[in-house]
């Protein structure tokens, strides 16, 4: 299979990221905040005090932006594989020694990154999140190591009733539409993809107007703007990818 060359957009990088807007949440006294950065990232934020944090990226590249089946969940697991500055693991590690917890999920719709830490050591942990995510090198070795994963993920989704019926069902209500394709994809098809393939897709959608950064804990809003402006204020250019031709369905 021919290898897919990356082709970026000129994008000059600004090394601060000018607020563009605040607007104030306040169903039934919930009193979330909405920020929305100028290079088009969003940002919710809710101080709770005495509450440890809670940050949570979601990013709208879920399985139905994907053109190749299950890249987006791959994607999701080759994150993790690190950064030029961190190496495989050495997220988790940094997480983990500091009392912190990470994971993350993809769905049709989005993927989402989170760790729960405390205030006093947000910003220690924050900035190798947006790392991970803005910066992922998909390294070749790593890719086909993590590619046995998945595949056993999609075994074993065959082997959950429940889990088989869901996907008959959603295969059936949108025979065109991406939402009747498995998030996990089709084994025969992940197994043509490549490391070049998924760079591709990342740079193409994990950029600053498909993420929403969201705050949650005892932390003000100040602050939680410096920290978020800071760690995803300088975004790579993004990519050209393939997009998939979502029909919609007929009533």
């Amino acid at each position: 299979m021919s290898r897919l060359s990356l082709s970026y957009r000129s994008v000059k990088r600004k090394p601060l990221v000018a607020l563009l807007k605040t607007e104030l949440f306040n169903i039934d006294g919930f009193g979330a905040y909405r920020c929305q950065l100028a290079n088009g990232l969003s940002i919710i934020h809710q101080q709770v005090v005495g509450a440890p944090v809670v940050v949570d990226v979601w990013v709208k590249a879920g399985a139905i932006a994907e053109p190749w089946s299950g890249m987006a969940h791959f994607l999701e697991h080759m994150i993790f594989k690190g950064t030029d500055r961190l190496p495989p693991g050495m997220f988790d590690q940094i997480i983990e020694n500091r009392g912190g917890v990470t994971n993350a999920a993809t769905s049709h719709d989005y993927a989402h990154y989170f760790i729960n830490t405390t205030p006093a050591n947000l910003p220690h942990t924050l900035p190798h999140l947006a790392d991970l995510l803005l910066n992922a090198t998909i390294p070749e070795d790593e890719f086909d190591l993590e590619r046995d994963v998945v595949l056993e993920e999609i075994r074993q989704s065959q082997d959950d009733p429940d889990g088989v019926g869901f996907e008959a069902l959603m295969a059936s209500l949108y025979p065109q539409h991406p939402y009747g394709r498995p998030v996990l994809g089709v084994a025969e098809e992940l197994m043509a993809r490549s490391p070049q393939e998924m760079r591709c897709f990342h740079r193409a959608h994990y950029q600053p107007e498909n993420m929403t950064v969201v705050v949650v804990g005892d932390i003000p809003q100040e602050q939680t703007l410096a920290l978020v402006n800071e760690a995803f204020g300088m975004f790579p250019p993004a990519a050209i990818c393939p997009r998939p031709l979502v029909t919609a369905e007929l009533p």
